[in-house]
């Protein structure tokens, strides 16, 4: 994110652009591919100079003077200007709303706003609580971390070997009923190969 303004914003933004455009085309070699799309996308904590109040999305792309039409579609700058947007929890309608109000707000954020609670917004939170912790914190929450992700595989792996005994214990059976192998092998999920060994 851009914290202030720079000397020569726009100048900037142009060179950066038309340094990723040169290179795409390798040097001694004939210019035989299209060229690939190529954007700047401006995340700025100021607002541009010569910007509409209250527009925080800035798109701009070649264009003919003359005609008002897009001259070539695989260039352009996005800006995006935060101190103009300025939507409360209630009024985010998009994705990229709730993005910018959370680049906009965590800082000052308490808790999880209801809209967020799912989905990569909720991770987000998530992440940035892990990031305030303290050194201290952060290794008592690793440490506590692992040991329920241990639990968790204990209790998955406990429940993974019962259910291989018991098709085992319902395989033996079955057998010495005499019903077919094959038939055994759909009922229990074990392989063939197991099942000629009990």
């Amino acid at each position: 994110m851009q914290q202030e303004k720079p000397k020569y914003f726009r100048d900037r933004c142009v060179f950066y652009l038309s340094r990723s455009i040169n290179e795409q085309i390798v040097n001694g070699k004939r210019w035989q591919e299209p060229l690939g799309s190529v954007y700047i996308i401006s995340l700025l904590d100021f607002k541009l100079a010569d910007s509409e109040p209250e527009s925080y999305l800035q798109d701009i792309a070649l264009m003919n003077k003359q005609t008002g039409k897009l001259f070539y579609i695989k260039l352009g700058f996005k800006s995006i200007e935060l101190p103009c947007f300025n939507k409360k929890e209630e009024e985010l309608d998009t994705d990229l709303d709730k993005w910018l109000y959370i680049i906009k707000n965590m800082g000052k954020l308490t808790q999880l706003p209801v809209s967020f609670q799912e989905g990569v917004f909720f991770r987000v939170f998530q992440q940035a609580e892990l990031n305030k912790m303290s050194k201290a914190e952060r290794e008592i929450y690793n440490s506590n971390w692992k040991a329920y992700n241990d639990y968790e595989n204990t209790i998955e792996y406990a429940a993974f070997t019962g259910a291989i005994k018991k098709s085992i214990s319902i395989a033996k059976n079955m057998i010495q009923e005499h019903i077919p192998i094959d038939i055994i092998c759909k009922t229990t999920g074990l392989p063939i190969a197991e099942l000629e060994n009990l």
